[in-house]
């Protein structure tokens, strides 16, 4: 394990959780969205 796979392991983590944000935020988008059709 070299500095640069340290470096792009950071950057692969790092996009990651940004995906799993942008994921779990249109999840609670699509599930405010149900909830207030709903009501």
């Amino acid at each position: 394990m070299g500095p640069l796979n340290l470096i792009n392991n950071r950057i692969l983590n790092h996009n990651s959780g940004l995906e799993d944000r942008k994921l779990s935020a249109r999840i609670c988008l699509t599930r405010d969205r149900s909830i207030s059709k709903a009501h």
